[in-house]
């Protein structure tokens, strides 16, 4: 009988993984006190391999709304999870041009610009409406157009 525990417990996190995939993202993106808080939940957290990133709001560029084709891709994962078309959950690319991306198909995403020495380059991530997230948090973070990668 114990045997059977390991596949059943491997295909039970495979079918977690899958419908996680298929659901879509389930991020919180928040503003708390002097802090941007993204909450990474769900199966997200195995996907991309983070539970909570905190950025002081002072090194944040901006905050956008872009078609996901527009944001560029460069970097290998590491750690994270890629099945092209699918899913790009993780951090890719590394030293200053290292980015953090929870997405799956959504034609539209939030686009979350760091100042040079955070740890990321960049967030994009895919949330319920980016334009009503845009909207919450411009006030604190400030409008960054991403006219360089737009060419």
């Amino acid at each position: 009988m114990p045997a059977l525990i390991a596949p059943v417990v491997v295909i039970l996190v495979v079918l977690l993984l899958v419908a996680g995939i298929r659901r879509g993202a389930d991020i919180g993106v928040r503003i708390d006190g002097d802090k941007l808080v993204i909450d990474i939940r769900g199966a997200d957290i195995v996907l991309a391999l983070c539970r909570r990133i905190v950025v002081p709001v002072s090194q944040v560029k901006g905050v956008a709304v872009s078609d996901l084709a527009d944001v560029p891709r460069q970097g290998m994962r590491l750690p994270g999870t890629s099945w092209p078309g699918v899913i790009r959950a993780g951090s890719y690319g590394t030293g200053d041009a290292r980015s953090f991306w929870d997405v799956r198909k959504g034609p539209q995403v939030l686009w979350i610009e760091f100042e040079p020495g955070f740890a990321y380059q960049r967030a994009i991530l895919e949330v319920s409406d980016p334009h009503a997230r845009l909207l919450e948090l411009r006030p604190t973070l400030g409008a960054w157009v991403p006219t360089d990668y737009l060419i």
